[in-house]
């Protein structure tokens, strides 16, 4: 309900979800389709709630066949 959209990943946000739930990382992402190749753009993120900040992600393009597990794979 936090992060619906990139813009929602904010501070307060994050300190917010950290207090709720008592987690130390947060694993997330977000995906959207590029309008020019019809491919799928997934971006992932990984936050250090604690120390709050980012510690890590990533964003990988697929197309939307068979593929797109294969990426996902990668992301994990």
């Amino acid at each position: 309900k936090l992060f619906k959209t990139p813009a929602d990943i904010n501070a307060k946000t994050l300190k917010d979800f950290q207090k709720a739930t008592g987690a130390d990382y947060l694993i997330f992402g977000f995906y959207s389709v590029d309008a020019k190749t019809g491919n799928l753009l997934i971006d992932s993120k990984v936050y250090d709630l604690v120390r709050q900040r980012a510690i890590g992600g990533a964003v990988k393009e697929s197309p939307v066949d068979v593929k797109l597990f294969n990426s996902v794979d990668e992301i994990m």
